[in-house]
């Protein structure tokens, strides 16, 4: 399976859905990763680390081409005219909280 990981555009969020590490298991069970380049940058964590764990950077397009996208936060509006039919994404979903805690 081809799975993407592009960029989460969130403002303030600083993390990513999978991990090098994470990443590298996965492709170890034969699946292909594509990162958006620069989609580890809020997490501290370098093109080249993903690289290191054998995926493809590729461009936004590239990512979000994927048959499983794996996200943070929900994608945006335009992020959506770039996913395909059928395609798959996973992701957390961040719940709002108001008032005083």
């Amino acid at each position: 399976m081809h799975i993407g990981l592009p960029l989460e555009t969130q403002t303030g969020e600083t993390r990513d859905a999978a991990t090098p590490g994470t990443i590298k298991k996965l492709i170890g069970q034969g699946h292909k990763f594509t990162v958006q380049s620069g989609a580890g940058i809020n997490a501290s964590v370098f093109d080249s680390a993903y690289e290191a764990a054998g995926v493809t950077i590729g461009s936004a397009n590239d990512a979000f081409g994927a048959e499983l996208i794996l996200k943070v936060v929900a994608s945006s509006d335009s992020e959506l005219t770039m996913i395909k039919s059928g395609t798959v994404v996973v992701g957390i979903a961040r719940a709002k909280v108001s008032g005083n805690r």
